[in-house]
């Protein structure tokens, strides 16, 4: 498994003699608790199963909104012909506004 992402750091300041005179949320810089993703090492990705990537797929897309990782694993399937080419295509379409730019 790799590090992948965190999906939110719950942050606390860290106590001092001046804490009247700042604010602390901004100043906010302790970690105290957070989620992070690993996901499946992808460097060699013929050792995982077509089942696994898609599995992955889904999960990066509507866990992690890592649609990088979406758009990268799609690449794997169809290079073995796993999935439809053109569902890169359609997928890239169908995401969020901000996360395409503009034009074909």
């Amino acid at each position: 498994l790799r590090f992948h992402k965190f999906l939110f750091v719950k942050n606390q300041m860290i106590a001092h003699s001046r804490r009247d005179r700042v604010r602390p949320r901004a100043m906010a810089s302790q970690a105290l608790d957070g989620d992070a993703v690993f996901v499946r090492d992808l460097r060699a990705p013929e050792v995982v199963s077509d089942a696994r990537l898609k599995a992955l797929a889904l999960l990066a897309d509507a866990v992690f909104a890592s649609y990088d990782l979406v758009l990268h694993v799609l690449d794997l399937l169809a290079a073995r012909g796993a999935v439809a080419a053109d569902l890169i295509d359609r997928y890239l379409a169908a995401l969020p506004d901000g996360f395409r730019k503009a034009g074909p």
